[in-house]
């Protein structure tokens, strides 16, 4: 079992092996750090091990910037190759990105039970406010980019 070690001014915890001269979250000096032992075990702590909602957090990170991209780009696209490649795409994506935003936020929820026991700290509800209001946002941004009206063809009508 590895070592670990815990700030006493911010609380990091982190292998001992690891420690350096400072800490790396506040930069305290390596004095600061005391033994740590992990009180979660057994299943509880493998599902934390997982880290189930870092990695779908990226997911609608990595879709938001692609929608992005794609949006920078539409105009400077050949017109046949919006319609034949650029569009479709787009509209596969803007349905994707409620997907995983519902994702991430389930997984948030399910991962902040676990680890802490509520869903009630005050930064857990201004994280739930923020990601209901992406999710909000993703379902407004999918209808616009399905219906048409979010995206035109610059001058050529509608590319559904």
């Amino acid at each position: 079992m590895k070592e670990l070690v815990r700030c006493k001014a911010c609380g990091y915890v982190m292998e001992k092996s690891a420690l350096g001269e400072v800490c790396p979250a506040c930069g305290v000096k390596a004095q600061m750090f005391e033994p740590f032992e992990e009180k979660v075990t057994g299943l509880r702590h493998l599902l934390l091990e997982l880290d189930i909602h870092p990695i779908t957090v990226h997911l609608p990170e990595t879709l938001a910037a692609l929608l992005l991209v794609f949006t920078l780009i539409f105009p400077l696209i050949p017109a046949n190759l919006q319609d034949k490649f650029l569009w479709p795409t787009t509209q596969i994506l803007s349905w994707l990105f409620p997907l995983a935003v519902a994702a991430g936020f389930v997984t948030g929820l399910w991962d902040a039970k676990v680890r802490y026991r509520k869903v009630t700290t005050p930064i857990l509800v201004r994280k739930i406010g923020l990601g209901t209001l992406l999710f909000l946002t993703s379902i407004a941004q999918a209808v616009l980019v399905s219906v048409g009206t979010g995206f035109q063809s610059f001058g050529r009508g509608s590319v559904t």
